[in-house]
């Protein structure tokens, strides 16, 4: 059996041991970019999609609008015409507010700000899937597309352990639901719930907190006497209420092989919709923190800042990412306080108590990466 191409990955450390512009990381990235050669991929007057995260309403350690600002100024550098789009997380147009409250607005990035699936994230085509999912609904902006750029913080996840380059993807790139649908016609919602129609309320372990309420992005809970109900028909299956659920009244589905297989599936439906080498991927290892941007607070990080890895391939950027998160010491008074971190078992699979390397493996099988790579080190001290 043929031995797996390792993938060629460019990585800068966060550390910088000069007082110099070229060792910190604004001046590390635009060696990086040069090395990504945006020239080869993308062609004058292209319209480049941008995909990032754009936080959530208390959430502040998303990534830097300076970042996000070399990576379009580079882009318009080669006479591309790059635009920043995510879908929706909340509702489209308090993510807009949300991601001009948080520096993400054309004055700061210097290019269009947009929803990828509209301001009712209802506009996606639909994208044939794998056998969990069986198909996708690909935001429209993303969908036309010919090229991108996909900058991704990296956190944990509450339900795949990590929130990385492909996560940012398979969620990303999927709509919640179709125009007239539901999250069970396939996308984000499906990938979650693939076994189960709910998953659980314990209404007698429901302390009425009422946090899950307040974090709903559809208006989906409502207060019912002592305990919390759920409109099923209206909810998205996101998942977010039972990551605040602190009382053990909203309970998520176990995490399975077919879950973590339908993440793939959701990404490799996404990257369907591009041709090779139309896809770069930057991922910023800083403000590591235990939970994906979609919440409303940021937590201490599990591990101090690392650096920034680059290339095409996003699962070996990924299995790299938890191989270097592996090595680093967990951060006092976080989450990983007292954890014994390595490779083997690093801080965001044990917080989450999740198997990220489970849907890196799926994926790898699905053709859409390798689990092997080669870092080139960017030395800028």
């Amino acid at each position: 059996m043929a031995e797996t191409k390792k993938s060629k990955l460019f990585f800068a450390s966060a550390r910088a041991k000069l007082f110099d512009y070229d060792a910190s990381m604004p001046g590390k990235l635009d060696k990086i970019i040069k090395l990504l050669k945006f020239d080869k991929h993308f062609i004058k007057n292209e319209l480049v999609a941008v995909k990032m995260h754009f936080g959530n309403p208390g959430t502040h350690r998303t990534i830097p609008p300076l970042f996000v600002r070399q990576v379009v100024d580079a882009l318009k550098g080669i006479g591309a015409n790059p635009f920043v789009a995510d879908s929706t997380r909340i509702k489209g147009y308090d993510y807009l507010h949300t991601a001009n409250i948080n520096g993400y607005n054309q004055t700061t990035l210097g290019c269009p700000v947009i929803m990828a699936d509209g301001i009712f994230g209802s506009d996606s085509v639909e994208v044939p899937a794998g056998k969990h999912l069986k198909k996708a609904f690909v935001p429209s902006a993303f969908y036309d597309a010919t090229a991108m750029v996909v900058l991704t913080h990296v956190t944990g996840h509450a339900q795949y352990g990590l929130g990385g380059a492909m996560k940012n993807i398979a969620m990303g790139l999927n709509a919640h639901h179709s125009r007239g649908g539901s999250w069970s016609s396939g996308g984000r919602g499906k990938m979650h719930m693939i076994r189960e129609e709910k998953f659980k309320n314990i209404t007698e372990n429901c302390t009425l907190c009422e946090q899950c309420i307040k974090i709903c992005p559809v208006g989906a809970i409502e207060s019912a006497g002592d305990h919390v109900e759920i409109d099923w028909n209206y909810c998205w299956r996101c998942l977010r209420c039972t990551r605040v659920c602190q009382s053990g009244a909203l309970v998520p589905p176990e995490p399975s092989d077919d879950s973590y297989e339908a993440l793939a599936e959701g990404a490799k439906a996404a990257m369907s919709t591009f041709k090779s080498g139309k896809v770069l991927h930057i991922s910023f290892l800083i403000n590591l923190q235990p939970e994906c941007d979609c919440m409303p607070m940021s937590d201490v990080p599990l591990v101090s800042d690392i650096g920034i890895l680059a290339g095409e391939d996003m699962i070996a950027i990924d299995w790299a990412t938890l191989d270097l998160v592996g090595d680093m010491t967990p951060i006092p008074e976080s989450q990983a306080q007292g954890m014994i971190n390595s490779r083997e078992n690093d801080v965001f699979s044990q917080v989450n108590n999740r198997q990220p390397r489970k849907y890196l493996l799926a994926a790898e099988k699905l053709g859409l990466g390798s689990t092997k790579y080669d870092l080139v080190k960017i030395d800028n001290s």
